[in-house]
């Protein structure tokens, strides 16, 4: 394209204004190197092994490679960059508006979907908040999650051993209602005190009649 726009007019199958001059192959090749970084970035943020921690870090990373990046010819563009990842991630008042002015004010260190991950990750703790409030933040969502999950577990916990209190009542009932429809053994018949004294008497009886018989 380059090669083609200078050839002249009557050769060229470009007119002069669709011409490109060494300025506009100039910006063209800042723009390449402005825009690199997103790409790169967006890469990275659609994989598969991505985890809740990352993308903080992974913006942040971009925000800073974007300010170290020349501003030759593409001064506006790369301010209105700036700009927007800002206003989209790290917006000092974190607020959805969907309005005539477009674009969606947010604060990705103040999402607990984030920032508590984030917050746990090994590697990067609190070096992913600037500031001491986004630092706040991130530790009283991990506290309130934390305290959500110790609640579900004693609701869990008490749930449990309810049901088992009720299995268990369940099987004495059962144990109990099987001894009832067993059939009773019979009693035996006492005997009174005279009866047994009268059994004594007559076995001695007979025991003397044996011994006078023997004799």
């Amino acid at each position: 394209m380059s090669e083609d726009a200078y050839l002249p007019d009557k050769t060229s199958s470009w007119s002069a204004g669709k011409s490109l001059t060494p300025t506009d192959f100039s910006v063209i090749d800042n723009m390449v190197v402005l825009l690199e970084p997103f790409f790169r970035y967006t890469e990275l943020m659609s994989a598969n092994k991505l985890t809740a921690a990352q993308p903080i870090i992974l913006i942040k990373s971009l925000q800073f490679e974007l300010n170290d990046l020349p501003e030759a010819y593409v001064y506006k563009m790369k301010t209105h960059l700036q700009r927007e990842l800002k206003k989209r991630f790290f917006s000092n008042e974190p607020k959805e508006a969907c309005g005539r002015s477009g674009g969606v004010e947010y604060n990705i260190t103040e999402d607990p979907r984030f920032a508590v991950p984030t917050l746990l990750h090994p590697m990067f703790r609190i070096k992913a908040f600037k500031s001491k409030d986004a630092r706040k933040k991130a530790k009283d969502a991990l506290t309130t999650q934390l305290t959500e999950l110790a609640k579900f577990d004693e609701q869990k916990r008490k749930k449990e051993q309810e049901q088992i209190e009720k299995q268990v009542e369940v099987e004495r009932k059962k144990a109990a209602e099987e001894r009832r429809k067993q059939p009773t053994p019979a009693k035996k018949k006492k005997k009174s005190m005279l009866a047994y004294l009268s059994q004594d008497d007559e076995e001695d009886s007979g025991k003397k009649n044996s011994k006078c018989k023997l004799d």
